[in-house]
């Protein structure tokens, strides 16, 4: 059995998902923008065909005027029809709907993100003044519609949340199906072996820090807080991902207290490994988000996450188990919460044994594989 994975950007679900299909004997054609030379090498080792798009994308990046993103998914449908056209592909497997909108006619699968809830749109512009992300499309109308339009022709639709298939489910019935996300289980790392001094290490990861859904000013006052407050333990912080001049300018006029800040930057592979294994609590405040990897790959590294009652399509936290919710807009609640762990090695050993078991039990690669494999031989019968 063939496979073809056709996506515009790279994400870490589209890269472990053709991984982890490659181990397992299928032969998967990985069609994406420029990917980095490990990520590749980790591909070939997988025996994963890799062909990169040819697209150039403006100054601004991802955030892209409408016209642009129009063009874009034009584009990524031209380059990949020549690569279904030339080779025989047994399914075709989308992890954006509107980038399978010229393929309709095939058998196909679309990994869906997100609800079509207009409340959940909505949430997005407020954040950014105006709708101007890449994902959002031109308009919501747009959007909805190229969703819908893909989600009717497509064979079936795979939700990485239980939250976005319940919604997924009411609108096209048992073509929805609920798989969780392939996690690489790192080794086992002990929590006493963890590289640590008097300090508890709170890690902090997400592409680009500066946008005003990843809620990194709040974040940062309650580190703040607790900083004045009278721990038992020191605490240091670790931010990964990209930061404009803005925020840079604002951490820079932070008053000084006893909190170590370490910005790296966007990451390898290898480097953000590193990072979580020499971690102890993952914070992710977002206002509002779709999954991130950065929580099941903290959890798989024996973590516990604190992270905004807001997403609840969360479904792999559990409060009070492997870590707490909290209020993304109250830094004395996330404050609160961050204290009660950082003093409390039991309380961080608990939690991070939960994190580690629900991933074992849920997003293990031979437990997710046998599920995307059992859809496609649904879609082809």
């Amino acid at each position: 059995m063939s496979f073809f994975k056709g996506t515009g950007g790279v994400s870490t679900y589209t890269f472990e998902l053709a991984r982890m299909l490659g181990l397992r004997g299928l032969k998967v054609h990985l069609v994406g923008q420029e990917l980095p030379d490990d990520y590749r090498n980790l591909l070939a080792e997988a025996k994963v065909t890799y062909t990169p798009l040819n697209l150039r994308f403006s100054k601004t990046g991802y955030i892209l005027p409408a016209p642009y993103q129009l063009y874009v998914y034009k584009e990524i449908c031209k380059q990949v029809a020549k690569i279904t056209d030339n080779k025989a592909h047994d399914i075709l497997h989308f992890t954006s709907a509107l980038y399978g909108l010229g393929f309709s006619g095939r058998k196909s699968v679309v990994t869906s993100w997100r609800s079509l809830s207009t409340g959940e749109f909505m949430k997005t512009v407020r954040c950014y003044g105006v709708p101007r992300s890449l994902m959002v499309g031109a308009s919501y109308f747009q959007y909805v519609a190229g969703e819908k339009i893909v989600c009717e022709k497509t064979s079936e639709i795979v939700c990485p949340t239980k939250r976005v298939y319940s919604l997924f489910y009411k609108e096209f019935g048992e073509k929805a199906e609920y798989i969780p996300p392939p996690v690489s289980i790192p080794k086992r790392i002990s929590f006493k072996s963890r590289n640590r001094d008097d300090r508890t290490r709170i890690l902090f990861v997400a592409g680009d820090l500066s946008l005003p859904k990843k809620n990194l000013i709040t974040f940062l006052r309650s580190i703040d807080l607790l900083s004045r407050a009278k721990l038992s333990r020191k605490i240091s912080v670790v931010l990964v991902g990209m930061l404009n001049r803005r925020t840079m300018e604002f951490l820079s006029r932070r008053k000084r207290h006893e909190v170590k800040i370490r910005i790296t930057g966007p990451l390898r592979r290898d480097a953000l490994e590193k990072v979580y294994q020499n971690s102890d609590v993952l914070v992710f405040p977002s206002l509002h988000d779709d999954l991130s990897y950065a929580v099941p790959e903290a959890m798989a590294h024996g973590l516990p996450i604190v992270i905004s009652q807001n997403l609840e399509g969360f479904d792999l936290v559990v409060n009070n188990v492997n870590g707490f919710f909290i209020n993304p807009r109250n830094d004395k609640d996330l404050a609160n919460k961050l204290a009660s762990l950082v003093s409390n090695d039991d309380l961080i050993k608990k939690m991070g044994d939960a994190s580690r078991k629900i991933i074992d039990e849920i997003c293990a690669p031979e437990k997710v594989s046998q599920a995307i494999i059992k859809v496609y031989h649904d879609a082809l019968d």
